[in-house]
Parts: C-alpha cells; structure tokens; sequence
C-alpha cells in the first residue's frame, strides 16, 4: 500500500513468493521503480525476480501505445469523437515512467453521435456483423465491445465507459435506451 499511495517503503522484506505477490497485485511496476535506487540483497534478488516481467510489461507497453497512436489518427480521421480511458490515460498522468501500472488492451471511449458501426469499420473489424453490433448498441445491450486489431492489440470500445446503464453526461445513447 505504501508504494501505490506514492510514498517510500522501508527495508525489502526477503520472503519467498514476494515477486508473484507483486505480480498478482498488478504492483510489478511500482515495486521495481522502488529498487531502483537500492543496491542491498533483499533488493537485487527482487529486482533479478521481477526483471523479465518488467522488461515484457515496458515491451507490451511500447507496442500498445504505437497502436494507440494508430488507431487515435484513424478513427479522429474517419470523424469519430473519442477519447482513451484506463491503461495508458492513467499511466501517463500519474505515473513516472512506462510499465508502472500494467494493462493489457487500450480501452477507447466513442462519443455520439459516432456510431460503433463506423468505428469497427475504421478499425478494420472482421469478426463481427457490425450492423448487429451497432443493433445490439442502439437497444441498450451492449455498452462496449472488444475488438482485436490485425496486430494483435486488444481494443475495448466503450459506449458507456460508466456501464451506468442510465442517462450520464458520458452517455448520451443511453437516454434513447431508457425513452423507448
């Protein structure tokens, strides 16, 4: 808890199974960060556990956020308003350096009126109808949907980043779901 609220932690403990607990917890990042500085025992044994899972979060990182520069320049070309929730939004604000706080897909918000079916399509969707999804959008049964880019990136598409499920300022289909 110390490392997630931003503050220095003590001495390393050294007990066995630290390296998955930190993995578990998504804390991987934050942990190695902390060891930077550190040149005792507890420290370098931690820092050789965790060095590989650290080294593939940064390389997960790195890909994700070229395809996030991919995909902003097409859908804002294609004229779907959007914006970028979660994962690297979070990591880029409050963190200090790439791969402190894991994430696996980038989860992107569109804003009405652009329809879902116009973003599959920019994304070059090929696993789904995107005239049912777009249906399945519209009733209100959907409130996102994942799509795998042809290089392998994970993107959640959110309607309703909230998943309120009810009128919010974030969105606006929800209203005709609850009017009808």
């Amino acid at each position: 808890m110390t490392l997630a609220a931003g503050r220095s932690a003590g001495r390393v403990p050294t007990h066995e199974g630290l390296a998955a607990l930190a993995e578990e917890h998504k804390m991987q990042g934050l942990v190695m960060s902390a060891l930077d500085s550190r040149e005792d025992d507890a420290s370098n044994h931690l820092r050789t556990e965790l060095a590989s899972l650290d080294g593939q979060t940064w390389a997960r990182h790195i890909f994700l956020a070229s395809e996030l520069a991919r995909v902003t320049s097409s859908l804002t070309e294609g004229g779907i308003d959007h914006y970028l929730i979660k994962g690297p939004a979070i990591e880029n604000r409050f963190y200090d350096r790439t791969g402190e706080r894991p994430f696996g897909d980038l989860d992107v918000v569109l804003l009405p009126p652009s329809p879902i079916v116009d973003a599959l399509e920019v994304l070059g969707n090929t696993a789904r109808d995107p005239a049912v999804v777009q249906h399945l959008a519209d009733d209100g049964w959907i409130q996102s949907v994942d799509v795998t880019l042809r290089s392998g990136a994970l993107i959640d598409l959110h309607l309703d980043p909230l998943k309120l499920g009810f009128q919010s300022r974030f969105c606006a289909r929800c209203a005709l779901t609850w009017s009808r």
